[in-house]
This record gives structure tokens, C-alpha cells and sequence, in this order.
């Protein structure tokens, strides 16, 4: 597993929940990156958007199906 950090250097000074990113990485391994045998990749962004501050967890895993499972 590989990750990267694309954050501005002047958004490390705004504090955030201590455990938002963490739950979201969390799950991104757990049910994006953990069922791929070889392994992934996590993208952490952070930008800044008027006064709101804009974080996203994103993996390489496969996206969940948009069509409901049957059964």
C-alpha cells in the first residue's frame, strides 16, 4: 500500500476532529484497498474553498456499485 498527502502547507495550521481522517483512511483500506491481493493506493487532498476547508480520502479500490444488489 502507497499513499500521498496533497494539502497546501498553509492548511497544516487549521485543526480538524482529531479522529476524521483516520475513520475515513480507515475505511478507505478496509473496504477499498484490503479486498485487492496486490496491494493499493490512498489519496489524502485538502484545499481550501471560500471560508470552507475541503478534505477527501480517496483509494484505487473498486468503486462500489451504483446498481442495488438482489438477494
Amino acid at each position: 500500500m502507497s499513499y500521498e498527502l496533497a494539502v497546501a502547507e498553509d492548511l497544516f495550521e487549521i485543526r480538524v476532529p482529531s479522529m476524521m481522517l483516520i475513520t475515513l483512511v480507515e475505511n478507505a483500506i478496509k473496504h477499498g484497498i484490503n479486498p485487492s491481493p496486490t496491494g493499493g493506493f490512498i489519496l489524502i487532498t485538502g484545499r481550501r474553498d471560500g471560508s470552507m476547508l475541503e478534505l477527501r480520502v480517496a483509494d484505487s479500490g473498486p468503486a462500489l456499485s451504483k446498481a442495488p444488489s438482489i438477494g
